[in-house]
């Protein structure tokens, strides 16, 4: 008895994407969608949280190694397997040689005749330029806040600035007496604060990010 195979969708997300294919439930929705059209349920999910001009992402090669238990795979669009047009050759012609349908549920993925390979080809030098010039608009955003911060006189830790004062703290543990650290980034939050730099604020004053109890008990000094 032959065995049955799986149909499976990868998903990809980064801080890359600016739109909404970014997030996880538009990709699986519209996997699934494709997926229930065709009769089919999808078996397995490999999903990968980082860059798509990395290549060595943990689930994207375990995908790879799976191939052999493999029928078709879907994904939203090529952008989501890579943003590297030397991978993208790499990828689609590794799973053209093992047989397997890749599915592209929101944009078809053309890879047969000549004409649809270049096409495929140059959305890949697309989303390729598209992702490095996110990239480097986010290192010059971080480059410029932290010179703004030198010039402001704000302390930086790790290179980043840190935006919180103690007074801002205090006034929010001691006399507000909150202690939980979601709802103490939600309240900095509304002054442009990070959960990420209230972490490194804490952990610059006092060696350490504040446990709830730590924090009940420093609110009571």
């Amino acid at each position: 008895m032959e065995k049955i195979k799986w149909n499976v969708e990868y998903i990809r997300v980064s801080s890359e994407d600016q739109d909404e294919r970014a997030t996880y439930e538009t990709q699986a929705y519209f996997n699934r969608k494709i997926a229930k059209e065709r009769n089919v349920i999808i078996d397995k999910t490999y999903y990968d949280s980082m860059s798509g001009l990395v290549r060595n992402r943990p689930q994207l090669l375990k995908m790879l190694r799976d191939l052999q238990k493999i029928e078709k795979i879907y994904i939203y669009d090529q952008s989501r397997l890579t943003r590297s047009t030397e991978d993208l050759a790499y990828l689609i012609r590794v799973i053209q040689d093992a047989n397997i349908e890749l599915i592209g549920t929101s944009s078809p993925i053309k890879i047969g005749t000549l004409e649809e390979k270049m096409g495929t080809k140059m959305m890949g030098v697309w989303y390729e330029y598209e992702a490095l010039k996110t990239g480097q608009r986010v290192r010059d955003t971080y480059e410029s806040k932290k010179a703004e911060a030198r010039k402001k006189g704000i302390k930086l830790v790790w290179g980043r600035p840190i935006l919180i004062t103690d007074k801002q703290f205090d006034d929010l543990v001691i006399e507000r007496k909150i202690v939980n650290k979601t709802e103490l980034a939600k309240m900095l939050g509304k002054k442009g604060v990070s959960p990420g730099t209230l972490y490194n604020y804490m952990k610059n004053r006092f060696g350490k990010a504040l446990s709830r109890k730590e924090m009940i008990l420093y609110g009571t000094e």
